[in-house]
């Protein structure tokens, strides 16, 4: 199993209900080593925001790791392949 984790990184989104507004929050977890990556909360999450919140995961990962292949979301689980 860890062979396959290896390189594969998810992102999910939890919600805090707060008394004016919903918040999203945004998370990625490296599989292979259960590390989670909290990334930012935000009351309107797009895919500009969402991107931006990848790329400073990958950057602030640890030096020597090898870059992550795919990238499991929501919803239906897709799966991406990252292009190095």
């Amino acid at each position: 199993m860890r062979a396959q984790a290896q390189g594969i990184i998810a992102r999910d989104f939890f919600t805090v209900e707060t008394v004016l507004k919903t918040l999203y929050v945004l998370f990625f977890i490296e599989l292979s080593t259960r590390k989670i990556h909290l990334t930012g909360v935000t009351p309107h999450p797009d895919s500009v925001w969402v991107t931006q919140q990848a790329k400073n995961v990958f950057i602030a990962r640890e030096n020597g790791s090898s870059p992550p292949r795919f990238l499991i979301q929501r919803p239906r689980f897709q799966v991406l392949r990252l292009l190095r």
